[in-house]
């Protein structure tokens, strides 16, 4: 229910291991959260991940035995969407970690980038037109 958490703006833990969860859709808002354990559910989508980002406290999070965590992007899915995550299913988040996925998520964006182009067409008039 989307309606499950609203009020514990204190909350600082939660452990929601083996509730048979498909989705993240209605965790939040939760202000203060700073652990949240998650394991032995059913989260798949690796989608699903982004819905975390509004848990800015949140320093610790575990999804293990979880579908989405045998994901192969699953690991800096978690680290680019919590920026203020210190660990991921109990192992530690390190700075050379937290460099290595921003230059990944870097490099595919300006990879994605460049294949942008405006084709330019002479309108009626003879200016430019964007098509």
């Amino acid at each position: 229910d989307e309606q499950s958490f609203y009020g514990l703006r204190s909350l600082r833990e939660l452990h929601l291991v083996d509730n048979g969860i498909r989705t993240l859709d209605n965790v939040g808002p939760l202000p203060r959260l700073r652990s949240l354990f998650l394991g032995m559910n059913r989260v798949a989508a690796l989608e699903d991940l982004e819905k975390l980002q509004d848990l800015r406290s949140l320093v610790q999070v575990s999804l293990v035995n979880n579908p989405v965590a045998r994901k192969p992007l699953y690991r800096s899915q978690v680290v680019r969407v919590l920026p203020n995550i210190r660990h991921v299913d109990g192992r530690e988040v390190t700075e050379e970690e937290r460099r290595r996925i921003s230059d990944q998520a870097q490099g595919a964006e300006q990879k994605a980038n460049m294949g942008q182009y405006v084709l330019m067409d002479q309108g009626l008039s003879g200016i430019p037109v964007a098509t």
